[in-house]
Parts: structure tokens; sequence; C-alpha cells
């Protein structure tokens, strides 16, 4: 079991972000359900026409199950704003301004204040041009409305009250426009801040953790997993084992082929660790030329498998940077952790294991005693 890590908050992925659409859409039915409530009282009141009450219901959930099957089904990502917000106003704006028609002149000022609820969830995603565009479409709404008022249903209305209302409103709604599309700036701004600090966490987290030449693990955190899988091991009573490899003579690969050559022989064989490390194990650059591989759940002779393997793996190595001919090879120490030891003498015991793996001739795996 790899040891936990400072929690970073990943940056959102498609299902996530559908996921939050999708509320939006819920906050935006529940507020449409609140406007159906309000017209439904106008209704009892006497102040909307019944039949436009359920004309205006049914072309409510009619939208309600176009959008959440745009929604559920993914369509919604074809389109330039995913989260369709326009066209849930545009929508929602229709279904007001038919409840408009239907109503009497005193209703229909109480269902202008509707409005503007469609426009704070416009705040949420859209820009000042939008809002405006928004906007204009609900002022020629309502001019609509009061032509086909003054043609149909001339009694229903008062047209200077109605072209006052109209101004109004428009004047209203451009200003709101304004303000709004500020805010959602502002809004985005610190959404794109948020996402930076994210970005610059995660790779702190990662500097702080990893060796920068070569991706593994580093010292530091190697050292918080052997203490980690220590306390594991001591509880589980599950084998643990230790191996330390170093690199064979590497000064004198650094001598003869230079740093960059020494570097491109510590990136190699570190990419083929890393290929050949379980998920539940760890392997990281301990220091210089040397690696440490913690093996959880593994006993002295599956670590001795593990660690032979590895030493022919990185003698078969070859280095694109480097001449054709040349291979590197590697000493190998390994200790198991015995029960009521400090993992300081485990690893003690693996790096004199390594010193004989040296003393012996090298390009060998060795036991401690």
């Amino acid at each position: 079991m790899n040891i936990p890590e400072q929690p970073v908050r990943p940056v959102r992925t498609i299902q996530s972000q559908q996921r939050h659409r999708f509320r939006r859409f819920l906050m935006a039915v529940g507020s449409s359900l609140l406007a159906l409530f309000i017209m439904a009282l106008l209704m009892r009141l006497n102040m909307m026409d019944q039949v436009g009450f359920y004309y205006s219901t049914a072309l409510m959930m009619f939208f309600f199950v176009l959008f959440g099957g745009l929604f559920y089904s993914g369509l919604n990502l074809r389109a330039r704003d995913p989260s369709l917000t326009g066209g849930q106003m545009a929508c929602s704006m229709l279904v007001l301004s038919l409840a408009m028609f239907y109503s009497n002149s005193e209703g229909r000022g109480l269902i202008l204040m509707i409005f503007l609820v469609s426009f704070m969830f416009g705040v949420l995603r859209l820009q000042t041009r939008e809002l405006l565009y928004s906007g204009a479409l609900a002022s020629v709404m309502y001019a609509v409305v009061i032509y086909l008022l003054q043609s149909h249903r001339p009694e229903a209305s008062h047209f200077n009250l109605e072209i006052m209302r109209w101004i109004v409103m428009t004047t209203v709604l451009g200003w709101f426009s304004v303000i709004g599309g500020h805010i959602s700036r502002v809004r985005k701004q610190l959404s794109d801040n948020n996402n930076e600090l994210e970005k610059a966490l995660k790779t702190i987290q990662e500097l702080a953790t990893h060796d920068v030449l070569t991706g593994l693990s580093n010292r530091r955190h190697l050292e918080t997993a052997l203490q980690h899988e220590k306390s594991q091991s001591t509880r589980s009573n599950q084998h643990l084992c230790v191996c330390i490899a170093d690199i064979d003579l590497f000064k004198s690969i650094n001598d003869t082929y230079g740093h960059e050559g020494g570097d491109a022989v510590l990136k190699g064989f570190s990419a083929r660790c890393a290929a050949m490390t379980r998920k539940s194990d760890h392997f990281g650059r301990w220091g210089g030329e040397e690696f440490l591989g913690i093996l959880t759940g593994t006993d002295l002779t599956g670590a001795a498998i593990w660690a032979e393997h590895l030493r022919k793996e990185a003698a078969n190595l070859v280095f694109p940077d480097l001449p054709p001919d040349f291979r590197m090879s590697i000493s190998i120490g390994m200790a198991q952790f015995q029960p009521g030891e400090e993992i300081s003498k485990t690893l003690s015991r693996a790096d004199h294991a390594l010193y004989r793996a040296k003393a012996e001739g090298r390009n060998r795996v060795v036991a401690a005693e």
C-alpha cells in the first residue's frame, strides 16, 4: 500500500463538469417551479387566464424534458456553451412572455419581476455581451406581447402603462447586464486563479516527493514510506524487505562520458525500474547512484528473485546517447525487516550486504545475514 500524500484537488473532469451543469439545471428547474407557483396564485386570484396557465405549464414541462435529455445524453457537449445557459434563459423568457399575454395588467407587472431571476443564472456563466443579447431578447419578447395584446386583447392592457413598463424593463435589464457581466468576469478570473493555484500546488508536491532528474520518489518520500510500511508490517504481521541498488563504477561512467552520459544512465535505469515496480511497492532514488526498493508482503526469497531480475534487466539496458557496446551493472544488498527492530537497523543490514556485493566483485545480489 502506498503512503497517503497530501491531497490536491484535481482539475475537473468532463464527468464532474457535467454533474455540475446538471445540478445548475436542477436549480433552474426549482426556480421555474417557484415561478409556476406564483402563476398558479395569479390564476387563483383571477389575474391570469386558466388556459394561459395550462399553456405556460405545458411549455415549461416541455423545456424541462428537452434540456434534461440534452444533459443526460451528453448532447450538450456539442454546443459552444455546454451549460446551455443562454438557451435556458431564452426558453424561460418565452414561458414568462406567454404567461404575461394571458395575464391582466396587475399580473403582468408581477411576472416581469421574475425576469430578473433568469438573469441571475446568466451571471454565473455569461459575459456582458451575451447578457446584453439576452436583455435585448427579453425586450423584444415583451414588445411582441404588447403588440399581441393591442391586437387581440386590448381590454386586458393599458398601452401607456405597458410602454412605460417596457422602457423600465429594458433599461433595468441593460444595466443589470453590465453589472452582471462584470461579476461574471471577476468570478471567471477567480476560477482561473484557483486552477493555476491547484496546478502550482501539484507541482510543488511533485518536487517535494520526487527526484527531479529521474522522476522517482526522492529520499524524503522514501523515508516516510519506510516508516509507513514498517507500521503496516508490524500491525498485519506481513513480510517486508528493503533492497539497496548501486550502479557499479558510476564515477568512471561520469569520467568517461561526462555528466550527460551519467544522467542518461540514471534516467534510463530509473525508467526500467519504475516499469518493474508494483503499485504496492516503492522504488526511488536514495542518493547519487543509489536506489532503494521497498517490497511489501515479500520475504527474502521473493526479494532475491525480484532483485536478480532487476540486476539482469540493468545489464541488458541500451542507452541511445551512449556507445552501442556500453553496458552497466548494479550491485544490490537486501534485508528483511525483523519484528521489533528499527527500520534504520534494517537499512543498515541491507547497506552492509551491498558492501559485500561490491567486495565480492560487483554485479551481484547479496542478502544480509
